[in-house]
């Protein structure tokens, strides 16, 4: 894959303009409280690309799903838009219907999440997004119904959950014995939200692509490294010796090198 990779080795990257490749994410599962008062549920999620408010793009739709609660698809789902062609503010819009009632189809909750965070880098892996009951995904900026959950609002095992998806992504160091921590309080928490018949609010499931380096927005057509302009004033350049190893700096008059 062709890289606009950055120039430090401890700080490899993307550019999302050089990633010719569709987005692909995975719908895995939404949660068992979604009941619309119906015995029995088909539901299948709706996938939809936005740019700056803007549809982009075909809508991607999984298949039907009635072996829940939970409701697990865990499909993985291809747009027919590609990295590349993203903008900074591109979100995508989950919506949930129900088909159950043989109609055109009941809206059971949408979420929505923008696809590059505050620094302008891509989002990846596991993320669990709020669903707004009754609502559809909406690609407006500012969308109306944000998938992120506010961190003052996350219970234990979503702050646990959210520490285990950036472990998985390589951004915390593994260590043995913290690891083996995480993991204790992990089964703890579990067993304390088994005991629970309801969650807090609906949620849905989904992974978004994991690349090998970070992806840093870049939009197509852009110069991202181009050369610094030459000044006509005296510069200080550097020439490396091999003779003295070391490195000799000189004060060059461009004005005289052109014979201004």
């Amino acid at each position: 894959m062709a890289t606009g990779a950055c120039r430090h080795d401890e700080c490899r990257c993307f550019l999302s303009c050089d990633l010719d490749v569709p987005i692909k994410f995975h719908v895995v599962e939404a949660d068992y409280n979604l009941s619309t008062g119906r015995k029995h549920q088909e539901l299948f999620v709706e996938c939809k690309l936005y740019m700056n408010g803007v549809p982009f793009g075909l809508p991607a739709k999984t298949r039907l799903q009635d072996s829940g609660p939970p409701y697990c698809w865990n499909q993985l789902i291809t747009l027919t838009t590609k990295y590349k062609d993203l903008i900074s503010f591109s979100q995508l819009a989950f919506t949930v219907w129900d088909v159950s009632s043989g109609k055109d189809g009941d809206i059971v909750g949408g979420a929505t999440i923008s696809l590059f965070n505050s620094k302008m880098q891509l989002k990846t892996g596991r993320w669990k997004l709020r669903l707004w009951l009754k609502k559809e995904g909406d690609g407006s900026v500012p969308t109306s119904i944000p998938g992120k959950i506010p961190k003052n609002e996350r219970s234990e095992i979503e702050h646990l959950e959210g520490l285990i998806n950036r472990y998985e992504r390589g951004k915390i160091q593994h260590i043995d014995w913290l690891d083996c921590l995480t993991c204790s309080a992990l089964e703890k928490a579990m067993k304390k939200k088994s005991g629970r018949t309801v969650n807090l609010y609906p949620s849905l499931i989904v992974e978004l692509y994991i690349f090998d380096h970070k992806v840093i927005f870049q939009e197509s057509g852009a110069n991202f490294y181009g050369p610094a302009p030459v000044s006509l004033l005296n510069e200080l350049v550097t020439i490396w010796d091999l003779n003295l190893d070391e490195p000799i700096r000189l004060s060059i008059s461009i004005k005289s090198l052109l014979g201004a």
